[in-house]
């Protein structure tokens, strides 16, 4: 091979390995990253927690939550009153930020968030309806460790701990 020859390969290989890298850097962007943004955008505003904070609020209260079932601890789902799959009643959503119920869940600590636009009073029965969970198999339900006897009716207050238990 004359030596102007072995230049040009060079040189071409040179180039070949560059056009590759550059390739690789656009389709990683294209099909990992962008797809990898996109569903993080997605999931923050299916939430829309920044439309939670640029609302004025009458209320913003936090009330703590277990749920037990046969005495087991169960996870509260993050998103109840936010994702359309856990927002099962819809009839307080004149009082809560736009797209979002009044009574919700931002993650899976328990915690209600009420939330809400005018000054009213938030029943745990109104949760429970929201949340799709029915009161049928109830056994007994604590309110900062005294017993309580009309959930439905129940007005949360903030900082109060509540406990359900059922039965299956």
């Amino acid at each position: 091979m004359q030596p102007g020859q072995k230049k040009r390969v060079f040189l071409y290989a040179g180039i070949g390995f560059v056009a590759v890298g550059i390739a690789s850097i656009v389709l990683t962007y294209m099909f990992i990253y962008e797809p990898l943004r996109n569903e993080t955008a997605v999931q923050d505003t299916r939430f829309n927690l920044k439309e939670i904070h640029s609302v004025p609020l009458a209320r913003h209260d936090h009330v703590s939550l277990v749920l037990l079932v046969n005495g087991q601890q169960v996870v509260i789902p993050e998103g109840i009153g936010m994702n359309p799959q856990l927002w099962h009643d819809h009839s307080l959503d004149q009082y809560g930020p736009s797209g979002i119920s009044p009574m919700h869940t931002h993650d899976t600590s328990g915690t209600i968030h009420i939330e809400s636009t005018v000054a009213r009073e938030y029943t745990l029965g109104e949760f429970l309806k929201v949340a799709g969970i029915s009161t049928d198999n109830i056994t007994r339900t604590t309110v900062d460790g005294n017993e309580l006897v009309d959930i439905q009716n129940h007005a949360m207050k903030n900082g109060e701990k509540l406990r359900v238990e059922f039965s299956e």
